[in-house]
């Protein structure tokens, strides 16, 4: 039993030693005064109940480093999920600016050609956006022009009289995005009355 002590309790330090400094956690080693200078006599004759109190508070160091780590792994998946966050606004606002360009092109005294041409290029540009969003990030448009609006994709701005069913969608006022499957940001829409 002696030898087998001596064994753990030399692993014991070094263990200690490793997770202190990969985890900054060295003050909790020094709490429980694991240090490489105890005599040999002592890692010979240490009682079981040292031995226990010892092995108890390994355990201990291990349930906190892995504490340690699952919350830095969560606090990093936040601030990453925050900086993506920023990036996905800025790049709405982009394309909403693209969308009100072409929209913007219909009041232009410009020649049908002309006016085609430069919409052909907005839309070009709006869709590399669109994809590059859709290949880094999984971020879709939601469809809404003639379809039924539902609550958890559109926010209705309002109702107009029109030919369509009560409540499909007759305009699209701002565009909504889904991430993974889950609304970022609703469409904004009108619809029939």
């Amino acid at each position: 039993m002696a030898e087998e002590q001596k064994g753990f309790l030399d692993e014991l330090a070094d263990a200690f030693k490793d997770l202190a400094k990969d985890t900054g956690l060295s003050d909790l080693v020094d709490k429980l005064k694991v240090k490489d200078d105890i005599p040999e006599k002592t890692k010979e004759t240490i009682s079981q109940k040292e031995y226990d109190e010892l092995r108890q508070a390994y355990v201990r160091l291990e349930q906190e480093v892995e504490k340690y780590k699952t919350r830095l792994c969560r606090e990093h998946e936040q601030a990453v999920y925050h900086a993506e966050s920023n990036v996905l606004e800025s790049a709405f606002k982009a394309l909403d600016a693209l969308e009100g360009a072409v929209q913007s092109l219909e009041k232009m005294d410009l020649s049908p050609e002309l006016r085609a041409k430069i919409a052909e290029g907005f839309t070009m540009q709006r869709d590399a956006v669109l994809d590059y969003l859709d290949r880094n990030y999984t971020v879709r448009p939601i469809s809404s022009v003639g379809v039924q609006a539902d609550p958890q994709y559109h926010k209705v701005l309002s109702e107009v009289p029109s030919g369509e069913v009560k409540g499909v969608i007759v305009y699209m006022v701002k565009v909504g995005y889904t991430r993974n499957g889950q609304v970022i940001r609703e469409a904004e829409v009108v619809v029939a009355r």
